[in-house]
């Protein structure tokens, strides 16, 4: 039973995680794009 309550939460976890993922790859790349400008 409980199985069912956590089973909402997963996909909206992993997607969050997923974007965050992006957001960290997306400012090291900038932080690179900065450094190479200066």
């Amino acid at each position: 039973m409980s199985d069912f309550t956590f089973l909402p939460w997963q996909p909206t976890a992993m997607h969050t995680i997923i974007q965050g993922q992006k957001l960290l790859l997306l400012l090291a790349h900038m932080n690179k794009a900065d450094k190479t400008r200066k």
